[in-house]
């Protein structure tokens, strides 16, 4: 297989599942925001996520630019401004828009790699998602369409598993997804951290935020039918973290990333070198002492836990030989862009938590999809309102 299609099926698979996964961290933060609190901190009465979840997602820096100097955001309330950028903001390199833009731009460019079923669930996610209007966002339709997101994203994984060739492609489709699922999972883990969620007065509101967690991991009922009632902290983050019977723990994910760059060694006849870097994220996870991380240290243990998936990637990225950023409408136009001004943009400091170079990868798929998109109006229109219709049905009265 060339690298430059392996590299595709890669970020194929890691642009779907961002998708999904900024739906959940949307859900999260919706829950708990609404969860009654008091102190400096729940100013309105109510607890303010958001920050942390912007911080978790590595969108601080991107969203305080926008929030008082575009028009579109200033006169929303911090809520609706918030989820905005995390669902519809195209300058925005991790919003679902630019996860769908990114995903349809690498399944076009690998059109004959893929089933007739999984380009449909990947162009139709697209297609409907784009015709979203930001107005049609609202607190009462906000729900159906973090469900929808998500049943998308699942349309397309199934598709694969149920009709892609089990070849090298294969292979490189499901390890961005594992690579993807466990940056989501920590992430998720690390919205608050170990002080946040654990140092509460209030036993109830602790209770209710691991709840919260579970939740928007998709893993509530699955958690009730191996643990029961029993919402222990301990039990909840050892779930996530090391559970081998959860599909959405960061050990599995990590096993999961082991597994298929073993069968594609097997497959070349050769052990890559990103092997030691899996390996190595694995036994971290597996080291984790659940309890003495709740005491103190499941912020340092989530960021290095990220920061080792992180380096997993880039050395799949080198030892398969992905390329850089594949062009791109957004590429050719900064291409011309003033010296200065190319200049300007390299001096620009990195933004904090370690996500610059995250978002830098991804920047240059967002302006391609926009442009193809224009010779679609008219269908985007008659789609959108069918979709319109669906969210409008689940909106108060």
């Amino acid at each position: 297989m060339l690298s430059r299609t392996a590299d595709s099926l890669f970020w194929l698979a890691r642009y779907m599942e961002r998708a999904e996964n900024m739906a959940r961290f949307v859900d999260m933060g919706r829950r708990m925001s609404a969860m009654p609190g008091s102190g400096p901190h729940c100013l309105t009465g109510h607890r303010q996520e958001w920050p942390a979840v912007l911080a978790a997602t590595g969108c601080t820096v991107g969203y305080n630019e926008l929030r008082w100097s575009d028009e579109r955001y200033a006169p929303l309330h911090e809520t609706m401004a918030t989820i905005r950028y995390l669902l519809l903001e195209p300058s925005n390199a991790s919003s679902v828009q630019s996860c769908f833009d990114g995903a349809r731009f690498n399944a076009r460019s690998v059109r004959g790699a893929l089933t007739r079923e999984m380009w449909e669930a990947v162009n139709d996610a697209w297609i409907q998602f784009r015709a979203l209007k930001p107005e049609e966002v609202n607190n009462g339709s906000l729900s159906p369409l973090l469900d929808w997101i998500k049943t998308s994203v699942s349309q397309f994984r199934g598709a694969a598993d149920g009709s892609a060739l089990r070849n090298d492609g294969y292979e490189f489709l499901r390890l961005g997804f594992a690579v993807e699922r466990l940056d989501c999972i920590a992430r998720l883990l690390d919205v608050k951290t170990a002080e946040a969620l654990i140092q509460d007065d209030d036993g109830v509101s602790r209770r209710y935020r691991w709840v919260a967690l579970l939740r928007a991991a998709g893993q509530l009922l699955a958690y009730h039918a191996h643990y029961r009632a029993d919402y222990s902290s301990a039990r909840i983050a050892d779930f996530l973290i090391k559970g081998s019977h959860s599909p959405r723990s960061l050990l599995h994910a990590a096993l999961r990333a082991e597994e298929h760059l073993n069968a594609l060694g097997a497959l070349y006849g050769e052990r890559a070198g990103c092997m030691d870097e899996a390996r190595a994220l694995t036994a971290h996870l597996r080291g984790a002492d659940i309890e003495a991380l709740l005491d103190d240290g499941l912020h340092a243990f989530l960021s290095e836990a990220i920061r080792l998936n992180t380096d997993l990637a880039a050395a799949i990225a080198e030892s398969y030989h992905f390329g850089p950023a594949r062009p791109t409408a957004q590429a050719e136009t900064q291409a011309e862009e003033t010296e200065e001004a190319k200049a300007a943009a390299r001096a620009a400091p990195p933004e904090p938590n370690g996500h610059d170079q995250r978002r830098q990868d991804h920047q240059a798929t967002n302006g391609a999809a926009q442009r193809q998109s224009q010779s679609l109006d008219a269908r985007l229109d008659g789609i959108g309102a069918g979709l319109s219709g669906v969210l409008s049905t689940s909106s108060p009265a």
